[in-house]
């Protein structure tokens, strides 16, 4: 796999991930066009597990205070992510 095809993969499931939790669908209603949920979940769930989730989380709140309106989607993400 190339390095930009990994990237890209990346960002789809970044994505994904953010758009539902933002929309609070079910993994299964994820649209085909974020891959397979059950793809996206492991990301998720492999992120959070070796600290990735959490690690980017806190990068993106110190790095721009505009995202203060998008904190409790963020900090709701983390929870959710963390089995909260």
């Amino acid at each position: 796999m190339s390095g930009g095809r990994r990237w890209w993969e990346h960002l789809q499931a970044l994505s994904a991930i953010l758009g539902k939790l933002r929309t609070g669908a079910p993994w299964r209603d994820l649209p085909e066009r974020c891959g397979p949920w059950k793809t996206v979940h492991e990301r998720l769930r492999l992120w959070t597990a070796d600290g990735t989730w959490q690690r980017s989380l806190d990068e993106v709140i110190v790095k721009d205070d505009s995202v203060r309106g998008c904190f409790s989607r963020l900090k709701q993400a983390r929870d959710l992510a963390n089995g909260a």
